[in-house]
């Protein structure tokens, strides 16, 4: 995904199969955790299907 996040692209970014992220081109980015009845990666109960926003310094 070049240039920001936008609103729109957050809310339209759904649970996987498994973990995935959106950068941005400033260092921000959303990860997104699988669900846990879709049986993705080795994610924690209660962080199945959550999204987090992310400040990586080193890609900046």
């Amino acid at each position: 995904m070049a240039g920001k996040l936008t609103d729109l692209a957050v809310k339209s970014a759904k649970p996987a199969d498994k973990r995935y992220t959106h950068f941005d081109t400033g260092g921000l980015y959303l990860e997104v955790a699988p669900n846990r009845r879709n049986g993705g990666d080795s994610c924690i109960g209660r962080d199945a299907g959550k999204k987090f926003y992310l400040w990586d310094r080193i890609r900046t």
